[in-house]
């Protein structure tokens, strides 16, 4: 191409042909990575540090067959077992739950067994001390341990992540009713019984009133706000797997308390209360949410925006 004679003006055309291409825009996305979620194994420890003070207390101040530490074990098995597993289900980790559930049941028991055998072996004899002081520790050893796993492992935000319910939370109307039936059982409990008739047990008097009130009424809470399905899966689980907690309350009474007397009834008691009170939690807490809208669903999405830079331009793009 022959340079323009002296004096003249480029064209247009050829100006933009000289001219350097302009730079492509260049976009950067700017959306926030989601940040790792704290560690939440303190939840836990809590329920677990409750269960000992509690046991602790109770060994201190309560006359019995059974060693302090018996007691306290006893005490922090029944706390944990309850509390524990309602923390991960609250935070909608079902199969968490379920499976702290299942190893706080199970471990204290049989380390406990294995702490009565290696006491008495070491003893050259099975008696009632070392069977005591066997189980004892070797259930205060179990309950450490199932603590420490929790805290540690379960506790991990990413073990049994899952996105939990969605919906509008009407859970408190369950816990209304299910305090209302633990004030009755706690006050039919405490009164002056009535001549000839000896006082109810606390956990039997408050397993009693919830059976009865709370199985009726939860459901019918469940009903009233179109959940049909989960209103007949309440009433099922207060049926019958609320009062398996006997079960789970015999074999913890009498492993803390090495079998002395009356631990079968006592510790079946308490279960009772222990799994209407677990039962009752679980409902509450995961159950009791609204239904979503698919259509309103659909709607929800993660926020983010997008910059482009380009030659004497700037765009923004992005979506709430």
């Amino acid at each position: 191409m022959t340079p323009p004679a002296a004096g003249t003006q480029p064209s247009a055309a050829e100006s933009q042909a000289s001219a350097p291409a302009a730079a492509p825009p260049v976009a950067l996305d700017r959306a926030q990575p989601a940040a790792p979620e704290p560690w939440s194994g303190w939840h836990t420890l809590v329920v677990d540090f409750a269960g000992l003070a509690i046991g602790a207390a109770i060994g201190a101040s309560v006359e019995s067959r059974a060693s302090g530490i018996g007691l306290a074990s006893a005490t922090w098995y029944g706390v944990g077992v309850v509390g524990a597993p309602a923390v991960h289900q609250a935070k909608g980790r079902w199969a968490v739950g379920l499976g702290d559930f299942a190893m706080r049941t199970l471990t204290p028991p049989l380390i406990g067994i294995s702490g009565l055998l290696a006491a008495c072996v070491y003893h050259d004899e099975f008696d009632s001390s070392c069977a005591n002081d066997g189980w004892a520790v070797g259930m205060l050893a179990g309950l450490v341990g199932a603590a420490a796993f929790d805290a540690l492992i379960l506790s991990d935000a990413d073990v049994g992540k899952s996105p939990g319910p969605t919906g509008a939370w009407y859970g408190y109307q369950i816990l209304i009713i299910d305090a209302i039936s633990y004030a009755l059982g706690a006050y039919y409990a405490t009164r002056e019984p009535r001549e000839g008739h000896d006082r109810p047990h606390p956990g039997l008097a408050l397993w009693v009133m919830d059976y009865v009130i709370g199985t009726i009424g939860a459901p019918i809470v469940h009903f009233a706000h179109s959940n049909v399905g989960l209103g007949f899966a309440s009433l099922g689980i207060r049926l019958l797997i609320g009062p398996m907690g006997a079960l789970v309350g015999l074999i913890g009474g009498c492993a803390g308390t090495a079998g002395t007397t009356h631990c079968a009834e006592e510790g079946a008691q308490w279960g009772l209360f222990g799994g209407s009170l677990t039962v009752a939690l679980f409902d509450a807490l995961v159950f009791g949410r609204e239904a979503v809208d698919p259509k309103d669903a659909n709607k929800q999405s993660a926020s983010n925006f997008n910059v482009t830079l380009g030659a004497g331009s700037l765009g923004l793009q992005g979506h709430w």
